[in-house]
């Protein structure tokens, strides 16, 4: 269950907080202005350029995945790739409850993806796999 990406031309990730509403690139939720929320500028080889938003939830659960892929030796050249959805994918390739989906208050959100912040806990318990 390894990261399954193309490497992109250019990859930008920044860690902003929302001055209008945005919807997340994941879950379809919306960021609210005010919160904390990840931004990727992406091209990948050969394809338009585009920008990718998600949500604080939805990076929770990323560098939950992240986390265990790069313990279980899976590396990668750039982003994971699970952008536009694919991140509920990903998560369907594990077993349900797996992920905690509850975030917890000191989580911060990261834009080094290879290296997870705060409090990253896979623990047993029901995971929705739409908010």
């Amino acid at each position: 269950m390894c990261f399954d990406v193309e490497p992109a031309e250019v990859f930008i990730a920044r860690t902003p907080r929302a001055r209008k509403q945005h919807t997340c690139c994941e879950c379809g939720g919306t960021i609210q202005p005010g919160q904390q929320y990840l931004c990727c500028f992406i091209i990948p080889e050969g394809e338009q350029p585009f920008t990718h938003k998600e949500c604080r939830a939805c990076n929770y659960l990323r560098q939950q995945i992240v986390s265990r892929e790069l313990a279980a030796g899976c590396g990668f050249e750039s982003d994971p790739g699970y952008g536009g959805g694919a991140l509920y994918d990903a998560i369907g390739d594990y077993p349900e409850g797996l992920f905690n989906r509850t975030v917890p208050a000191t989580f911060v959100v990261n834009k080094s993806l290879d290296e997870p912040s705060g409090h990253i806990e896979s623990s047993p318990g029901q995971l929705s796999l739409l908010p």
